[in-house]
């Protein structure tokens, strides 16, 4: 027996040598991420959040929505009963909306959010320190307001990203 094959070292086929299990190892397959699906729930989320909301959608401006998989979707839409149209914010974190006069265009409408967040997320901390709990228990709130602060960071963030706002 050679030295290479006592250390443990697997002579080449250059050697002369065939190797059996010279064949790489497959690497485990992702399954691919479906952009389009995930912007189609994404809507309906959007939907279901304004139908529960009171809010029935009457048109989508998708010209002037952003949707930014898997992350954040941000939809224009009219609805009936306003003159205005309202921005609905879905994706990785709370849905939520605002009227199009509180931001005119997708970013104003993500930094809204953002620092309405912190906003909501410093109130909830109040009332937790005066031993409040507006959303049932200690726990529950401040797992929301910590949500809210991480979430509202990465808004911000991506409205500071200026190469996905180029051509808004």
């Amino acid at each position: 027996m050679s030295n290479e094959l006592e250390l443990g070292l697997t002579p080449t086929p250059a050697e002369g040598m065939i190797l059996a299990d010279a064949a790489p190892a497959a690497a485990p397959q992702v399954p691919a991420f479906d952009e389009r699906a995930w912007e189609q729930s994404q809507y309906a989320r959007a939907l279901k959040y304004c139908t529960d909301k009171g809010l029935r959608v009457v048109q989508l401006d998708k010209r002037n929505s952003r949707v930014l998989p898997p992350y954040v979707a941000l939809w224009l839409v009219s609805v009936s009963d306003y003159a205005d149209k309202i921005w609905v914010l879905t994706g990785d974190l709370p849905a939520d909306h605002v009227s199009s006069k509180a931001a005119a265009k997708a970013r104003d409408a993500l930094k809204h959010f953002s620092l309405s967040w912190q906003l909501k997320a410093e109130s909830l901390g109040a009332e937790l320190r005066a031993g409040r709990f507006s959303l049932g228990s200690a726990e529950n709130q401040a797992k929301y307001a910590s949500l809210l602060v991480h979430r509202a960071h990465h808004l911000y963030v991506l409205t500071e990203e200026e190469g996905l706002w180029a051509k808004a």
